[in-house]
């Protein structure tokens, strides 16, 4: 975080870790709809997906990187006043 002397750097770093995400995406999703190898029957897959299964171990795992997802939140606004460019006045 301290490499970057602008905001600037850090929105396109930002950036391009959206839109490989946003690439990832959309890579599985054409997999999953157009494959007809990999997913034979889309409809019957979603039928027999569970999707919610909550168990105590499930919530157990879980939790810390939940926490930990959301821990840094707070030092955001911190280290934007760090990097923000200061005018000598």
């Amino acid at each position: 975080m301290s490499i970057p002397r602008t905001i600037n750097a850090l929105r396109f770093s930002s950036l391009f870790g959206v839109l490989c995400s946003v690439y990832l995406t959309l890579a599985v999703m054409f997999v999953f709809f157009c494959n007809k190898e990999v997913v034979p029957n889309p409809k019957q897959n979603w039928e027999d997906a569970e999707l919610f299964t909550i168990t105590f171990n499930g919530v157990v795992s879980s939790f810390p990187l939940i926490i930990f997802a959301y821990m840094y939140q707070v030092n955001i606004p911190m280290i934007y006043y760090e990097l923000e460019k200061r005018n000598a006045l």
